[in-house]
C-alpha cells in the first residue's frame, strides 16, 4: 500500500540524505593525498548559500579540504565568509584576482545563476577545478562549451550535489 508523504517531507528528508553523503569520506581524496597533504579551495560567492558550503566543509570528515580564500563583491557576505573561513583564508573582492592564487586548487561557485558560466569558464582556464551550485548554467548551449572546455583543460567538475566531489 502506498503511503502518501508530503513535498515538504519529501524535501526535507532528501536533504539529510544528500548531506549525509556530503559529510562522508570519498575516493577522490585518496587520490590527491598522495600528491600532497591537502586541497585549497576557495569560494566564490559568501552568502547564504556559500557561507552554508562553507560551514559544511569545516564541520566534515573531510580534514583535507582547506578553506584558504573567499571572495565577494557585498562587504558583508565577504566578512561572514571569512568569519567562517578562519584567520588563515584571504579574502578578494574581485574572484579573477583569487584565481590567479597558484595555491588554490578548487574554487566553489555560489552565485547568482547568470554568473554561473563566465566564472566558471574563467576558473577553468586558470586550471582549477570546481565545485558549481546548480543550476550550472542558464541554456544548453553554455553548458556544452563549459563541459568540453573542462575536458580539454582537464580539470574536474562536479558529477553530484555532493560537497566533497572535487
Amino acid at each position: 500500500m502506498k503511503k502518501n508523504i508530503s513535498r515538504k517531507y519529501f524535501i526535507k528528508n532528501s536533504a539529510f540524505g544528500l548531506a549525509g553523503v556530503a559529510l562522508t569520506d570519498f575516493s577522490g581524496i585518496h587520490i590527491l593525498k598522495n600528491k600532497k597533504d591537502s586541497i585549497n579551495v576557495g569560494f566564490i560567492g559568501t552568502g547564504h548559500r556559500g557561507q552554508g558550503l562553507i560551514h559544511t566543509i569545516k564541520n566534515s570528515n573531510v580534514n583535507q579540504l582547506n578553506v584558504s580564500a573567499v571572495c565577494d563583491i557585498m562587504p558583508d557576505n565577504l566578512a561572514g565568509g571569512l568569519k567562517k573561513a578562519g584567520e588563515h583564508a584571504k579574502s578578494f573582492i574581485d574572484y579573477r584576482r583569487m584565481l590567479d592564487d597558484k595555491n588554490i586548487d578548487a574554487v566553489f561557485i555560489a552565485t547568482p545563476i547568470f554568473e554561473h558560466f563566465p566564472m566558471a569558464m574563467n576558473a577553468i582556464s586558470a586550471g582549477k577545478h570546481i565545485y558549481l551550485e546548480k543550476t550550472m548554467t542558464t541554456n544548453i548551449e553554455q553548458a556544452v562549451l563549459l563541459a568540453k572546455n573542462e575536458r580539454n583543460k582537464k580539470t574536474g567538475t562536479t558529477n553530484r550535489a555532493s560537497i566533497p566531489l572535487l
